[in-house]
């Protein structure tokens, strides 16, 4: 499973946005798979896994095979953060 970083890094999954089917004790949250539902799988609403760091993924597509899996599930569901503006400081020298 990926590693994001919810705070640092401003990934994560917006898990308001998600079929939750249930949390568990630890604050593991199952939901349904946004992109398993949009083809029509995942009616349970079982395959995605998110879990308290951030990580997440779906069981049907675990492991480095279901990066790009990982990635529409971001995309549809993904918790995009500002970012503050990028502030460039520099000093200009006068020739000589």
């Amino acid at each position: 499973m990926p590693q994001v970083a919810p705070e640092g890094g401003g990934v994560s999954l917006d898990v308001r946005r998600l079929a939750v089917s249930r949390r568990l004790e630890d604050g593991t949250v199952v939901a349904r798979c946004p992109v398993c539902a949009a083809a029509g799988q995942d009616r349970s609403g079982e395959h995605l896994v998110v879990y308290p760091d951030g990580r997440f993924g779906c069981v049907v597509y675990p492991g480095d095979a279901g990066w790009l899996h990982r990635k529409a599930i971001w995309e549809a569901v993904g918790e995009r953060k500002r970012r503050p503006p990028l502030v460039l400081k520099f000093t200009v020298k006068p020739k000589g």
